[in-house]
């Protein structure tokens, strides 16, 4: 799916995934918890206030594998994570959101491809 990075397209971004059929019904709010965070950080900070798209891709035939690919400014989520352990309410802004979306997976990978941000969050899911 192609959206655009606007925040009130988060209920599509759910809906890809509540009504996919090869998610099994009790891991499908975790993706959502971390589909969430990820595309909100897209929608606020890729495209530092214009308009963008967002391309998601959900594969469920083995492990569970959700990208997210857009055009906005490069930015590796990965890269200074946030330590919650020495976080400064007063002086910090963000970070803590990846912590809890990655804290959601068991893979994640970031590339910069034909000026593209590419977020891969892999979720090692037994199916039913």
């Amino acid at each position: 799916m192609t959206i655009t990075a606007r925040l009130d397209n988060l209920r599509l971004v759910q809906t890809l995934i509540m009504e996919h059929p090869d998610i099994p019904d009790a891991s499908k709010k975790k993706l959502c918890l971390a589909a969430e965070e990820v595309f909100v950080n897209i929608c606020s900070y890729a495209y530092e206030g214009e308009a963008g798209l967002v391309e998601i891709t959900l594969e469920a035939t083995g492990p569970i594998v959700m990208t997210f690919r857009d055009e906005g400014r490069p930015f590796n989520p990965l890269d200074n994570p946030a330590d919650p352990d020495d976080y400064d309410l007063d002086t910090q802004i963000g970070g803590l959101g990846r912590l809890i979306a990655f804290g959601f997976v068991d893979d994640v990978s970031y590339a910069y491809e034909d000026s593209r941000n590419v977020l891969a969050l892999k979720f090692k899911i037994s199916h039913p």
